[in-house]
This record gives C-alpha cells, structure tokens and sequence, in this order.
C-alpha cells in the first residue's frame, strides 16, 4: 500500500500510536527516531538518533502524550511531537542520563518505568515516567540484557541465564518475590503469554510454563 524510504531499519520494534489526533507509526530506523503516517507513508516527524556500532535497538514506549526512548550510552529520555497546522515538532520533556539501555526494552507500569540499564555491568532500575527521576536501580552485575514483561501486579524478568524474577511494581524498592530456574541453556527471546501460561525458548527447547 505504501513504503518509506528513508534510511534503513533498525533492531527496535516499531508501534502504532496516535498523536495529536495522527496514527502513526513510531520507530528507531538506522539513524533517526522516526513518526510515519499510517494512512499514506508520509514522515510526519524524525529527530537524529544514533549509536556505536550502529545498534538503535530499544523499542518506543508511548506514555500519555509522550515517547519515552532510549540507546546504547544515550541515556533515557521523553519526547512529544506536537502538531501545529501542517507543521510537526518535537520537544524534549526530560532526560536522565544515568539509565541508558542497550538491548532490553523496559516496560510501563501506571506512572513508573520499569527496565535494565547496561550501565554497572547491568541493573535493574524503576523511574518516573513524568519527570525522568530514577526511583531506585540495584547494585548491578545482573547481566548483559533481560526480557521484561508485564504480569498484573508483577513484572516478570527473564535473564540470558534461565532465570525468571517475579518482581513486585513497586517505585519504591526492588521489591523481589521469587526466582525460578525455567531453562537449562541459554534464555536470549522474549517469552510470550498464552493465557495463564508462559512459553519461554532456550537454545534447545520451548517450554510451556502454567502461572498460578
């Protein structure tokens, strides 16, 4: 039906928001951060966006009117594109500079922002989506990525060794419940929910795991 072509993608996942009263699709390409009119193909928005080694990786979360996003040393930051006439812009609403993501794309709880920074050999960290403020982030040495996923009151945290922490939403604490043992081998894709289940795909196996 249509295609941009701009410059060419990146790792990050691309989604569909709507803003200021325009669908769009909202994504990392190689070098920019990009909005594409969903419509027609049209580039409504782009801000310069690149990494070392060329790796724009995390995916945008969309927080009411705002696109929190994140890269490799660049640390973690939130836009809004506004619309005015037939004129886009976009203004920076905050930045923190100590939480940067490499490879794990974080998750968005209520008002709190919940991921993994590769910062201090990896840690896990909660900030304010409002304002950027860091709630808390842990010691560090949790690893190089992590798979974050939304579960009710929990986020569930999948490490590259088979691990799978069950944390707690709480902007106050790393507020750890448990820690299951779920795969034998290396642990590198995201699980997916089928119900009250969790498939979760190690190096050699895929596994179906009940939530009770």
């Amino acid at each position: 039906k249509w295609s941009w072509k701009g410059d060419g993608p990146a790792y990050a996942s691309p989604i569909i928001v709507t803003l200021s009263g325009t669908r769009q699709v909202v994504t990392q390409s190689r070098d920019n951060i990009i909005g594409v009119d969903v419509a027609n193909g049209a580039l409504l928005w782009k801000i310069p966006f690149t990494t070392e080694y060329v790796q724009n990786i995390i995916t945008p979360i969309l927080y009411k009117d705002t696109l929190i996003l994140s890269g490799l040393d660049k640390g973690v930051f939130a836009i809004r594109p506004k619309k005015s006439g037939n004129t886009w812009t976009t203004e920076q609403v905050w930045i923190n500079k100590d939480l940067p993501q490499y490879m794990s794309t974080p998750v968005l709880a209520g008002d709190y922002l919940y991921g993994m920074t590769h910062k201090k050999k990896g840690a896990y960290f909660c900030l304010d989506a409002r304002t950027g403020t860091t709630q808390w982030v842990t010691e560090g040495r949790n690893g190089d990525n992590a798979a974050l996923l939304n579960a009710g009151d929990s986020v569930l945290i999948l490490n590259p060794d088979g691990e799978l922490l069950v944390l707690r939403k709480n902007p106050k604490a790393f507020d750890l419940v448990h820690k299951y043992k779920v795969a034998d081998s290396a642990t590198w894709a995201t699980p997916a929910f089928a119900g009250q289940r969790l498939l979760i795909k190690d190096v050699n196996t895929l596994a179906m795991w009940r939530i009770e």
